[in-house]
């Protein structure tokens, strides 16, 4: 689904610093009456007639109620403090739940150096700022989203844009001093080549590779910052969450969205009168300030192409250009319906920043904007900048779609459509479904076609037939004229020859009249007699053949007439039948692609179908296995149960005899004298007189003598 959205431009007013504390000359430029308004008082003019007025999504007090000394003005007491806590959860929140959604996000930090970007963004580790808090939630989200049929996983990159030139922070080996190379994909848009993407799965391993990254950043002390950040820093979460869905029959379908939050941390803008260094500190001044430079073009250049004149831009009491009256002319020229223009350029690839940034601005992403600005007069003009570059980005207009998988999605949508395509087969099938009357009342349509389509046909056939009869009763009745006047080669000829040979022929008989040289008669009934001089009437003048010619002209003019309009009539019939049998074609042709394409879709169907019966005895032998292998090792490990018994056993059984040993008094070496060995040969009943120590048996030959005998002499 394309969600239109403008960017969200949020303003957050930093606590002063120790320097701007102790400058006596400074006033307080920056106040806010009530939430989403900041006002910009001036250093000249009273603050009734030049206090500027900008109008906010969000804005954040982030400084105490500090008095300054040469003013009666304080911070307002109606907007509460706003902690790191407050800005997460207004600006940075939404748009990890859009992410975790499919939706691309950016946020980006823009303001002047020391304005509080990178301290909003990463934050010291007792107030953590934006980057921990969303690894501290992700993985919470993600555990309240993830079910048995959708699983999530999440990347990371961390590079900057150091002097027009890209490093990865998140990589040790030495890249070529030009740095690494953007590429454009038709889809995704602009990436950077060659950067490190690495998996993590807790906050400890985001928040450990953050630390990693922002150790290699470049970083330098300015008379403003004594850590002030020299490149842009762009930080990238990668989510990329898997479905499997089951749809009509029996399909399971892998769906993969991919979506990507980027944290921006922007070098600050500053002026090269405020630095002390030369040379590096110089250098890297310019081209922050170009990179900056081109981000405000762009973003003015995006809001003029989204309907934001100049005009509205500026804030509320920001004076406007002088404009002359219009004339009569000009306002009917205004008010003439004009054609949409095309969009104007945007120069995003003037910078390595906004190149990557295009999708971002005016592209595929839910686009945040912080401003951080300092409420110091001191920083007067870099605020009312800042101010103004907010305001210009809430008219960038982007359309973020959710990013799925192209094949997952036409594989949803086809079957869809072959469900939606069955479902209606089966309801046209039923008599009494809403469809059947419409489907009845087609078929008589196309009956009736087809019955006028044969009467056509009779008709063109009669007609045909007339028409061929009526031209050989025309070529069989056809009169002849047998009038031929001869005349002299000198041309003398009297009115009394010509009307002597009148009255001749009006004696003749019809069939007298056919002569070598016949002459068919004209369609136009014409007079076939002349009278020459004035002395004869014209009764006289016309014969009974001639009144019979002229009755002949009259019924073959009748008969032309009618057959140029049987044939018009014909060429219509056949034009009538011509078009029903090209529109009976089309809708034949229309069917048979509606097949067609319903069998394609269930030949694609039935693939899927195959496939997902494939993977699924794969699963089966794949568990089978699983489960012979888990059978296995049981065994193998009530197997080493058994050993493992069987030795603590042993082991107690030895320890048992070695205390029974311990227990049993050694005899002395005296005692032992009185002893004998046994060969192992012999083997002698035990007795009274013998006993084993270790193995070998003694017998008694002489008892040893007793403490109270006396030893004999």
């Amino acid at each position: 689904m394309d969600i239109p959205a403008s960017v969200v431009a949020a303003v957050r007013v930093r606590p002063l610093t120790a320097r701007e504390e102790s400058d006596h000359n400074a006033t307080l430029a920056v106040e806010m009456p009530s939430p989403g308004v900041i006002r910009m008082m001036s250093r000249q003019r009273p603050v009734t007639t030049a206090a500027r007025q900008f109008l906010f999504d969000h804005t954040f007090r982030s400084f105490d109620d500090t008095v300054f000394p040469k003013s009666n003005l304080s911070a307002p007491k109606g907007i509460p403090y706003a902690d790191q806590a407050k800005v997460y959860q207004t600006i940075a929140l939404p748009l990890l739940i859009r992410v975790l959604d499919g939706y691309n996000a950016c946020l980006f930090a823009y303001g002047m150096t020391s304005s509080g970007k990178t301290y909003s963004i990463t934050g010291p580790p007792d107030d953590p700022g934006i980057i921990p808090r969303i690894a501290e939630d992700l993985f919470d989200q993600i555990a309240l989203r993830e079910t048995p049929e959708s699983c999530y996983s999440v990347d990371l990159s961390y590079y900057e844009i150091y002097n027009e030139r890209i490093r990865d922070l998140l990589s040790y080996e030495r890249k070529s001093q030009n740095g690494l190379s953007i590429r454009e994909h038709p889809v995704t848009g602009p990436y950077v080549e060659g950067l490190c993407r690495i998996g993590v799965h807790s906050k400890t391993d985001i928040m450990g590779w953050l630390r990693t990254g922002s150790r290699q950043r470049t970083i330098a002390s300015t008379s403003m910052n004594h850590q002030s950040s020299r490149s842009h820093t762009v930080f990238t979460l990668f989510v990329t969450r898997r479905t499997l869905a089951k749809y009509p029959f029996g399909d399971m379908i892998e769906n993969v969205y991919n979506s990507q939050i980027n944290i921006i941390d922007l070098a600050g803008s500053e002026r090269q009168v405020s630095l002390d260094g030369l040379g590096d500190r110089i250098n890297e001044s310019c081209q922050i300030n170009k990179s900056l430079f081109t981000l405000g073009k762009v973003i003015s250049q995006l809001a003029q192409n989204s309907g934001m004149s100049h005009a509205d831009a500026l804030p509320v009491s920001e004076p406007r250009p002088l404009t002359r009256p219009r004339s009569d002319s000009q306002l009917t020229f205004l008010n003439c319906p004009m054609t949409a223009r095309r969009p104007g350029y945007v120069s995003y690839r003037d910078s390595t920043l906004t190149w990557l940034l295009k999708d971002s601005l005016g592209g595929n992403s839910m686009t945040t904007m912080l401003a951080t600005i300092s409420p110091s007069s001191l920083h007067y003009d870099e605020t009312l900048a800042t101010l103004r570059y907010a305001k210009k980005a809430q008219a960038i207009v982007n359309k973020a779609v959710v990013n799925e998988d192209p094949q997952g999605r036409i594989i949803r949508h086809l079957l869809k459509e072959v469900k939606r395509l069955r479902e209606q087969s089966a309801i046209r099938v039923e008599p009494g479904s809403p469809q059947s009357p419409e489907v009845e009342r087609l078929r008589a349509i196309l009956k009736q076609k087809e019955s006028e389509i044969e009467e056509l046909s009779r008709q063109l056939t009669r007609r045909t037939i007339g028409c061929e009869h009526f031209c050989d009763k025309r070529r069989n009745t056809q009169p002849t004229r047998s009038y031929q006047t001869s005349l002299e080669s000198n041309g003398n000829q009297t009115s009394r020859a010509i009307q002597t040979e009148n009255s001749s022929n009006d004696q003749l008989p019809l069939s007298a009249l056919s002569t070598s040289r016949s002459t068919p008669v004209s369609r136009c009934p014409v007079p076939l007699v002349r009278t020459v001089g004035t002395s004869m009437s014209p009764e006289k003048s016309k014969s009974p053949i001639q009144a019979h010619l002229h009755t002949r002209d009259a019924e073959m003019n009748t008969l032309n007439c009618e057959g140029i309009q049987a044939t018009e009539e014909i060429k219509d019939l056949k034009s009538k039948i011509k078009y029903l049998q090209t529109d009976k074609e089309s809708s034949r042709r229309a069917l048979s692609d509606a097949h067609t394409y319903i069998k394609e879709l269930e030949s694609r169907v039935l693939c899927l179908q195959n496939r997902a019966t494939h993977n699924s005895l794969l699963a089966v032998n794949y568990s089978q296995a699983v489960d012979r292998l888990l059978s296995d090792q049981f065994k193998a490990a009530e197997t080493i149960k058994t050993v493992l018994q069987a030795l603590l056993q042993r082991t107690c059984e030895l320890r048992t005899l070695a205390d029974t040993l311990m227990c049993v008094e050694c005899p002395s070496e005296e005692e032992l004298k009185f002893f004998k060995p046994l060969q192992p040969s012999t083997v002698a009943p035990p007795d009274d007189d013998s006993f084993q120590v270790n193995g070998a048996t003694f017998c008694k030959e002489n008892k040893p003598p007793s403490n109270n005998s006396t030893t004999p002499l």
